[in-house]
C-alpha cells in the first residue's frame, strides 16, 4: 500500500509503523511502540535505478496518540529510529538516523505533519526518484487521496540521497 510507505517517509519516520497505531479515546491518551520492519522502495518509487531496501538498525520509537476536544486525532512520534537504505542494483548503501521527532495530525484524505531534527521522505507522486534526507523543523500537509507532500514551513536542509545511492 503506498500510503504506508509514505507516511513513514514523513518522520524520522518513518511513518510505516505510526499509521498503525490505533487512536486513543477521547479522555486518554495511549502511548505505544511504533514497530517499523524491514522492506522494499520499488525502483519507480525511489531512485528509479533500482529497488532500495530499508535495513532497520535501531528501533525504539513511541507513539503518543491522543484526541482532543474538538475530536482531532493527534499522534507524536518520539525516540530513536535508524536505518540503511541499499540500492539493490548498485549495493551502495547509506545509513541514516531519521528520529524526528514529530506529529501527525489526520484530516480525512490529509495528514498534517510537524517535526523538527532528521527525516526521510519518498514515495509521493510529485517527487518522483526521490528520498529526501531532512534536517530541521518542518511543516507539511499530505495529500493521501492524491499521495502528494506539499511543504508549509520546508526543513533547514533537503538533500535527495539518490546520487549516493546510484
Amino acid at each position: 500500500m503506498k500510503i504506508r510507505f509514505a507516511i513513514i517517509s514523513c518522520l524520522a519516520v518513518s511513518l510505516l509503523g505510526f499509521i498503525g497505531v490505533l487512536p486513543a479515546s477521547a479522555d486518554r491518551p495511549t502511548r505505544e511502540f511504533s514497530p517499523v520492519e524491514d522492506s522494499t522502495i520499488p525502483s519507480e518509487f525511489a531512485c528509479g535505478t533500482g529497488d532500495v531496501q530499508i535495513h532497520v538498525d535501531q528501533n525504539n520509537e513511541y507513539a503518543s496518540t491522543h484526541t482532543d476536544r474538538d475530536g482531532v486525532e493527534r499522534t507524536h512520534i518520539s525516540g530513536v529510529l535508524k536505518w540503511t537504505l541499499t540500492n539493490v542494483a548498485t549495493g551502495k548503501s547509506v545509513p541514516q538516523n531519521i528520529s524526528g521527532p514529530g506529529t501527525l495530525t489526520f484530516d480525512g484524505d490529509t495528514l498534517d505533519v510537524e517535526g523538527s531534527g532528521n527525516s526521510a521522505w519518498y514515495w509521493y507522486d510529485n517527487l518522483p526518484n526521490q528520498i529526501l534526507y531532512t534536517t530541521g523543523s518542518y511543516h507539511a500537509i499530505v495529500d493521501l487521496a492524491n499521495n502528494t507532500l506539499t511543504w508549509v514551513k520546508q526543513p533547514a536542509q533537503i538533500e535527495n540521497i539518490c546520487s549516493q545511492l546510484s
